[in-house]
């Protein structure tokens, strides 16, 4: 059985088996959002243009992501691309998508694509699945592989539909005006959710929400649940310091320009005279690591120093587990490999507010 807690006070909801699965930030509501915007004005010396979507800033959309010309005062449909940290002003594209569960539809687009994590043979299946039911401007994800062609184009449908509702208010005003946000919290439990799964929920605005919204619009018959007390099933994530067995740790720690993470075995109970038994140790952490940058939502660059090993084949071992590990990621990551200082570089997709962010360094 699997329990989802709805934290409100955080914002974010968790699926919870024998361990934490996956974390989703629910707060940034403007993420992937479509606005009917303004164009404000044009810096050609910046390459980009800075649009009305009402909204406190404008926002910035890079010339490079607009579709044809553009000139001020013109009136555009774009999407937030990216929310950054602090006060800065969200990036936009005029690149409209609407994201399901196993593909990302592109309205304006005639392509298919597909993951780069699907094999040749799977690529070939989906294409044949898309060209027999007239499916285009479609990305395939890496679980598309794993779904019958009726679940693919149903999703396809549902999208195509979202879609089309929102480009038939291209046209009309006012402007600027939100056309569509997404809700992320019931896409989480609608991918995730199984007949008696539980979900606990800590807000009561939420509680009543959800509760009378999947039991009579959704009939999943979801037991939902309502508790006030804040949960503590993810405290490790907010921990500099992650105990593993046999007395390794790895450190945490988040400066300004990126995240350092060290494999400590200074207690290690086990024999590290063997470089096989270091190749062990750095295999287990490297699961961890993968783990707390995936939930922790850490993004940017990142570099884990591990036990240093020697050999050249245990190296290439370490970095085809990590990207292992990594797979199940919502967001692009990439493993760089070894610098010339034998640390592991990292980079990750900004997609949302890190956890620890939101309660303050």
């Amino acid at each position: 059985m699997t329990i989802f807690y709805i934290d409100d006070f955080l914002k974010v909801a968790i699926k919870y088996e024998d361990d934490i699965k996956r974390i989703i930030d629910f707060d940034d509501s403007n993420l992937y959002s479509i606005y009917r915007g303004r164009v404000h004005k044009i810096s050609k010396s910046m390459n980009c243009a800075f649009v009305d979507i009402g909204l406190d800033k404008y926002g910035y959309l890079e010339l490079n992501d607009s579709i044809g010309d553009i000139k001020e005062t013109d009136e555009i449909l774009v999407q937030v691309k990216k929310i950054p940290e602090g006060d800065k002003a969200v990036k936009l594209t005029m690149e409209i998508s609407f994201s399901g569960q196993q593909i990302v539809f592109f309205p304006q687009r005639k392509f298919l694509k597909f993951s780069r994590k699907l094999e040749e043979s799977e690529r070939k299946l989906l294409l044949k699945i898309a060209q027999e039911n007239k499916m285009e401007g479609v990305l395939f994800r890496s679980g598309a592989k794993s779904f019958l062609g009726s679940d693919l184009v149903e999703e396809y449908i549902n999208l195509k539909t979202n879609a089309e509702a929102v480009l038939r208010e291209i046209n009309l005003r006012p402007t600027p005006k939100l056309l569509y946000t997404k809700d992320k919290l019931s896409e989480f439990l609608n991918a995730n959710y199984r007949e008696g799964d539980k979900v606990i929920i800590n807000s009561p605005k939420l509680y009543s929400l959800y509760s009378e919204k999947y039991n009579t619009v959704y009939k999943q018959g979801f037991k939902i649940s309502y508790n006030p007390i804040l949960f503590n099933k993810y405290k490790s994530l907010f921990q500099k310091k992650i105990e593993l067995e046999n007395g390794t740790n790895i450190i945490i720690e988040r400066t300004e320009a990126l995240c350092v993470i060290d494999v400590n075995s200074a207690s290690y109970k086990g024999n590290l005279d063997f470089e096989d038994g270091i190749l062990q140790v750095n295999l287990r952490a490297a699961k961890e690591v993968a783990k707390q940058i995936i939930l922790r939502n850490i993004s940017g660059i990142i570099v884990v120093d591990f036990i240093s090993m020697k050999k050249e084949e245990h190296k290439r071992k370490l970095l085809s587990a990590l990207k292992t590990y990594f797979n199940e990621d919502y967001s692009q990551t990439k493993v760089f490999g070894f610098t010339n200082l034998g640390l592991v570089e990292i980079s990750r997709k900004n997609s949302g507010k890190e956890l620890k962010k939101k309660i303050g360094d």
